[in-house]
């Protein structure tokens, strides 16, 4: 019974994500539609025979799409390969970690609460994991450049912004219980 009540409270869960992320889409302008579109549409990599996305999916609270990445390789192929010169990319400030894209539109300013919430996501995918607070730069995708003879997911970028993330546990909660 426990296993089942477990499976209950997850398929809730997804529902619910479902739900919220309809009512977002609504929401959405016909831009901010066509850059999320323009991101989905690209076709995933196969793996083993199984469809296999080099990034994880989580929405921010406006219903912009965050991509983050999933190693060096798949930093590499997200930031150089899926990305759009227009879309926000950010990195945890001076520590190895996932690239992290902001699906933007051409134009498109990012609002405060999804620059936190991307914020969030490279921290915690990065060695400020479990941080009280950490530096994170961010830049337009445009600015960000592959550093030529580095390993997978290395690069040099300018025009960097930084800013202090105070960590806040239930935001980061929030997104990673939504990771689609």
């Amino acid at each position: 019974m426990g296993h089942a009540q477990h499976r209950l409270k997850e398929f809730e869960r997804e529902a619910e994500h479902s739900r919220l992320a309809l009512r977002q889409l609504a929401a959405m302008s016909e831009e901010q539609l066509l850059a999320q579109v323009e991101v989905l549409a690209l076709p995933p990599e196969t793996v083993g025979g199984a469809p296999s996305r080099p990034y994880r999916e989580h929405l921010s609270e406006a219903g912009l799409q965050i991509l983050v990445g999933k190693g060096g390789e798949s930093n590499q192929q997200l930031t150089f390969g899926i990305a759009r010169p227009h879309h926000l990319w950010l990195h945890a400030r001076g520590v190895p970690g996932a690239h992290v894209v902001v699906a933007l539109g051409k134009g498109q300013v990012v609002d405060q609460e999804t620059l936190l919430d991307a914020a969030h996501l490279a921290m915690h995918h990065s060695d400020l994991k479990g941080q009280p607070q950490g530096e994170v730069s961010y830049v337009s995708r445009r600015h960000v450049r592959a550093v030529k003879g580095g390993a997978p997911g290395k690069v040099t970028m300018t025009q960097e912004k930084t800013f202090l993330v105070r960590f806040e546990p239930e935001r980061l909660q929030r997104l990673l219980s939504g990771e689609r």
